[in-house]
């Protein structure tokens, strides 16, 4: 597919997403997208999404949490989406699919997407993606701009979030909440296995 701007300025050589409803270019600061109505759109892309931080639950469920900035273009699109997904032994795994319109908003902290885990799951790589309405995955990088995730997505464990929460700087509370959930998924993994 191939793009020109009015009179002929410039061509630009665009990639499909699979879906013949998005395409973007590596080198463009513009994606073109079909409409509901099937007409084909030239906008520009969305800046870089960015992760804010992880962090663990422990109330009625055990969580992992993932904090995202999402660029207010992607918000007003509507339809865009965070997939989470467990990928623990290599299998095919379930993806939770969560809305970016139903994310909770954490003031200092961006929108919050959360995946409940067993205490046995907590040393699993969780890995999550952000897509945009039409399922092109969006470019996450983290606060100082300096990693890219948009290849791999954000990958962290529960048991990562315990380790910091035990040696990192915390009050004495986090700390001992950190120590006894570690303990606790020691415990689980002893069991199940």
């Amino acid at each position: 597919v191939t793009m020109m701007e009015e009179k002929g300025v410039f061509t630009q050589g665009l990639k499909g997403n699979g879906n013949a409803s998005a395409f973007t270019s590596d080198t463009s600061e513009y994606r073109v997208v079909l409409n509901d109505d099937g007409e084909a759109l030239l906008t520009e892309k969305p800046a870089p999404c960015v992760i804010n931080g992880v962090s663990g639950t422990f109330n009625d469920k055990i969580k992992l949490n993932y904090y995202f900035d999402i660029p207010e273009s992607v918000v007003d699109e509507g339809g865009a989406y965070v997939t989470i997904t467990n990928d623990v032994n290599d299998e095919t795994p379930d993806a939770v699919t969560l809305p970016v319109n139903e994310a909770v908003l954490v003031e200092g902290k961006g929108f919050r997407f959360s995946i409940p885990l067993a205490a046995k799951e907590a040393s699993d790589t969780i890995t999550a993606r952000l897509f945009d309405q039409w399922g092109n995955e969006l470019s996450i990088q983290n606060i100082g701009g300096d990693t890219d995730y948009t290849e791999t997505g954000v990958q962290y464990s529960l048991a990562q979030y315990l380790t910091w929460l035990e040696n990192g700087n915390v009050n004495e509370q986090e700390k001992a909440v950190g120590e006894a959930a570690k303990d606790y998924h020691t415990a689980a993994q002893i069991y199940f296995n």
